[in-house]
């Protein structure tokens, strides 16, 4: 959504800001781009299929893949979106694809790149998975103890990345 692009485009900001050598680099801001100065173009942008079309790209990042719509018959689903994604990463040598998400139903693009890459020893894809804890042992656990006892099923889903059972 636009709010949660904000977001990330805040957090993007911010960590070029945090850093002497990355601040020099940018050139100039606008709501929806940040321009360095070697000609890199940051854009934040809700995820679709439609208007990624026709990049070239460095890096697409995902964010809580998980949560995107998967059914075909969905007007934007997770699997057109990376399709769509795939060619621009092709055009730039080294260019890298990352999906961050929490996890969810057992289908879609994240649950089908865990199902075949965790723990296999591929030099392309690498799939990273770690509890809330394991990830931020600053989290409170009082937090995740009591999220697992009103709800285990979304409990292990949020804070010990457990792909539910009981979703489709």
């Amino acid at each position: 959504t636009v709010d949660q692009s904000a977001i990330a485009f805040r957090f993007v900001h911010g960590l070029l800001q945090s850093h002497p050598t990355l601040r020099a680099e940018i050139v100039s801001v606008t709501k929806q781009s940040i321009e360095l100065a070697n000609g890199v173009l940051i854009e934040i942008a809700a995820a679709d299929y439609r208007t990624v079309r026709g990049y070239s790209l460095i890096c697409a990042i995902c964010d809580e893949l998980a949560h995107w719509p998967t059914s075909i018959q969905s007007a934007n689903p997770d699997s057109e979106t990376l399709a769509a994604v795939r060619p621009g990463l092709a055009r730039l040598p080294g260019s890298m694809l990352v999906a961050i998400s929490t996890p969810y139903a057992r289908q879609g693009e994240l649950f089908e790149y865990h199902r075949k890459y965790f723990g296999q020893n591929d030099a392309r894809i690498m799939v990273a998975h770690g509890t809330t804890a394991d990830l931020n042992p600053t989290f409170s656990k009082s937090v995740i103890a009591d999220a697992l006892s009103r709800d285990p099923a979304s409990g292990s889903a949020e804070y010990l990345a457990q792909f539910r059972t009981d979703r489709a």
